[in-house]
């Protein structure tokens, strides 16, 4: 009484005894479930998967007729949104913009303008986290390669980016490359800037300053690339330490439609 679960069989769910019962192979003595045509897979039942065509291969086949391993390509579409690097989910668009489970609270079209739908954003940024990144010749950034020569190691999070770690790095590594900069994991002889994030590792803001590297922050990469800000000009601010990139120190980079601010 009172139980809403689907009934199974016996007129109960399996939470009140309901039990499901999986055919087994007909050889006799063999306890493995029935595939196709009776039998299990080890009696001849035949598999309903299509398996790689090379040779001595049993992986399911994807694209091309071939598993990962033997060349085949499995391609996930982009989410359609503006310059967005993200996955696409539901809709053609990314969970930051409406695709997939848990962006609404109910379960009508994000583009039908339904007043009963309310957003959830999945990020803690109020606005489009994909503007925090710049292109060449777009949105006011500079049409050329400024960054051509100079080397950058990257460190912390770019939540102002992605909420996700490793989508907001790589996102902010292309940026970079677009503008003619170098990327490398760790520093060198040649490095040039350490681009750090929130929570910045504490040990390569030192290194950086024992090597004498100038430390940056999004901020004032966006400033470079917006042509705000003179590379002369950027020596002459406030030098940031360790403690410039914890908690509500730590200064963010900004969105495009706000970039006309400090």
């Amino acid at each position: 009484e009172g139980c809403k679960s689907h009934v199974q069989n016996m007129g109960v769910c399996i939470k009140h005894g309901a039990r499901l019962y999986r055919k087994l192979c007909n050889l006799e003595g063999c306890t493995n479930q029935v595939v196709t045509g009776g039998v299990c897979w080890t009696h001849g039942g035949k598999d309903t998967c299509k398996r790689c065509s090379h040779e001595g291969c049993n992986k399911i086949a994807l694209k091309g007729g071939v598993c990962i391993r033997h060349g085949s390509t499995v391609f996930r579409k982009k989410c359609s949104h503006f310059r967005c690097v993200h996955y696409a989910r539901k809709g053609g668009v990314c969970r930051t913009h409406g695709g997939g489970k848990g962006y609404w609270r109910t379960g009508d079209d994000p583009t039908a303008g339904d007043s009963t739908a309310s957003r959830v954003p999945s990020s803690s940024c109020a606005d489009d986290p994909s503007l925090a990144i710049l292109a060449r010749g777009e949105n006011g950034a500079v049409d050329e390669k400024i960054l051509k020569g100079m080397v950058f190691t990257i460190t912390g999070l770019f939540e102002e980016v992605h909420e996700n770690s490793a989508a907001a790095t790589a996102a902010v590594k292309r940026m970079i490359q677009s503008f003619g900069g170098k990327v490398l994991e760790s520093f060198s002889k040649n490095t040039t800037y350490l681009l750090a994030g929130k929570n910045a590792a504490s040990g390569k803001i030192k290194d950086a300053m024992k090597r004498s590297v100038e430390v940056i922050n999004l901020r004032r990469l966006q400033k470079l690339l917006l042509g705000h800000l003179t590379f002369d000009e950027m020596k002459e601010l406030r030098k940031l330490t360790r403690n410039s990139f914890v908690g509500d120190a730590y200064e963010p980079g900004f969105i495009l439609h706000n970039h006309m601010e400090s």
